[in-house]
């Protein structure tokens, strides 16, 4: 794998740099291992590749503590996501393995009795709409979070790190600024004891996290000019990793 400086296919712009700093210095600050959302989405792509690169730039005595990327898989995504998902998942940690980064990939599923279909049929739940969004606990939130608190009983603590942004919307700009805490770079998780939330993207444009996915090579090998084409051909958009709480 090559070094950052040597895959820019255009100019950086400054905030490149800002970011691969910035993880440097909460990477290195303490020994809280560092549990990182990925959908597979630009944002949650954008931020895996941060760290990947902030991680191999690091001596190697200095890659002190894990970093455990977790994909949540719903078992009903539509099969072109799915198949990104899992090749995306692989490839990342064949890499890891191959640059040996403190990288560990996991996929994480709902509980059997948390699945769409065995509710939706088999307990006669309606189908989700916006005021009723029950699959998003159950197939998301539930299994990420056990994951989650699996390592906290591991470690007594731990760092969850998010790609959510800022500019997503104007629904999430208000959820994360009402749990912004001005000066401190974690706040505490509102649900789960001894997970800090951190967010080191959320002051990026669209138009930066495009800019850095498309000029700066993929390092696990995955394709983000595919990427790109899932996005110009969706009516919609990622469905991200929800833990805001």
């Amino acid at each position: 794998m090559k070094s950052t400086t040597n895959v820019i296919k255009s100019k950086p712009s400054n905030f490149i740099d800002d970011i691969v700093e910035e993880l440097k210095i909460a990477y290195l600050e303490d020994t809280r291992p560092w549990v990182v959302g990925f959908s597979g989405g630009k944002d949650s792509t954008a931020l895996a590749q941060f760290i990947y690169y902030m991680l191999f730039d690091l001596p190697l005595e200095k890659r002190h503590k894990k970093v455990f990327i977790i994909a949540s898989d719903t078992l009903v995504e539509m099969p072109s996501i799915e198949e990104r998902l899992i090749k995306e998942v692989k490839l990342m940690q064949e890499a890891a393995i191959k640059n040996n980064l403190p990288i560990e990939v996991n996929r994480v599923y709902p509980d059997l009795n948390d699945r769409f279909w065995i509710n939706l049929i088999g307990r006669g739940y309606p189908s989700p709409v916006s005021r009723f969004r029950w699959c998003t606990d159950r197939l998301k939130i539930k299994p990420t979070s056990k994951f989650i608190l699996d390592q906290v009983s591991q470690f007594g603590s731990v760092i969850i790190v998010l790609g959510s942004r800022i500019s997503e919307s104007s629904t999430r700009a208000q959820v994360m600024e009402a749990y912004r805490i001005e000066g401190q770079r974690y706040r505490p998780h509102k649900e789960l004891s001894k997970a800090w939330v951190y967010m080191p993207i959320q002051d990026l444009s669209n138009n930066q996290v495009w800019d850095y996915l498309l000029t700066v090579d993929n390092p696990w090998g995955g394709d983000n000019e595919g990427l790109a084409l899932l996005y110009k051909k969706a009516s919609g958009g990622e469905c991200p990793m929800v833990i805001y709480r």
